[in-house]
């Protein structure tokens, strides 16, 4: 039996975790790396920086490996609206945050941080 309900009184609240790239912003693939605690349902993923860009900054996201999606930060924005998903993960699944474009070398971002929204999956 399990102490956690569906619906109703005694839901686990969302948790959110948010990754931290540090610093003018540097193309790295795998930057960042967060592993599922537990089987878990994804529901969304929020990028942003302290510091805007004179480009666009472009952020990869991976499960396990394979491209989920691309978001972009616009040229002189902090950022974009949060990726709404519904993506499962299993305990010990991953997601890599990858910077693929950095805004430019002249005024990269800076400090981008990626929160992604997530629940026990039922």
């Amino acid at each position: 039996m399990s102490n956690v309900a569906s619906t109703g009184y005694g839901r686990m609240p969302p948790a959110i975790i948010t990754l931290y790239q540090a610093g003018p912003l540097k193309i790295i693939n795998g930057t960042m790396r967060w592993y599922a605690p537990y089987n878990c349902l994804v529901t969304s993923i929020y990028p942003r920086v302290v510091s805007s860009a004179d480009a666009a900054v472009h952020i990869r996201i991976k499960k396990n490996g394979d491209a989920l999606t691309t978001l972009i930060i616009g040229a002189n924005q902090l950022d974009t609206s949060p990726y709404i998903v519904g993506v499962n993960m299993l305990a010990g699944d991953y997601f890599t945050v990858d910077l693929i474009q950095n805004g430019s070398s002249a005024k990269p971002g800076a400090e981008l941080y990626v929160q992604f929204k997530y629940q026990f999956a039922t």
